[in-house]
């Protein structure tokens, strides 16, 4: 008995410090009739990038709404720091394009450039000025 305790614990903590890690400064306003994907990426050029981490990296923002983005793990102002030249890139999809489709092929959609509807490449110190607050459409 005692090691389950021991062992809810342990698992609780985990959750806890986890939680703790994850950063909800950042929101996204989604101000079209549609909803919409956002993806950040701490290089300047997506192709290039490996999305390992493609369900770390993006929210669903519901249409008319704002939602927080969580740095889930992390701090923003760690994001930033660990950026190239201190930018992140925040690419907007139209979130219909994710629909029906594999991890894998997400993946692809999201590599492909051509298909954002809008790319915000933002420094700490832009992002302090909107007030931690990214619109689209602008």
């Amino acid at each position: 008995m005692r090691h389950y305790v021991l062992i809810f614990f342990g698992i609780v903590s985990i959750f806890t410090l986890c939680f703790q890690c994850s950063d909800d400064k950042l929101k996204i306003k989604n101000n079209s009739s549609k909803d919409i994907l956002v993806y950040y990426s701490q290089k300047r050029d997506i192709k290039n990038e490996d999305l390992e981490y493609y369900y770390s990296h993006t929210a669903e923002i519901p249409k008319n709404s704002i939602s927080p983005f969580f740095a889930k793990n992390n701090k923003w102002n760690n994001i930033f720091e660990e950026s190239q030249n201190g930018i992140v890139t925040f690419y907007v999809f139209d979130s219909k394009l994710f629909q029906n489709r594999s991890i894998k092929e997400g993946q692809l959609l999201l590599k492909n450039n051509k298909l954002y509807l809008e790319k915000y490449e933002l420094n700490k110190s832009e992002l302090k000025r909107m007030n931690w607050l990214i619109t689209y459409p602008r």
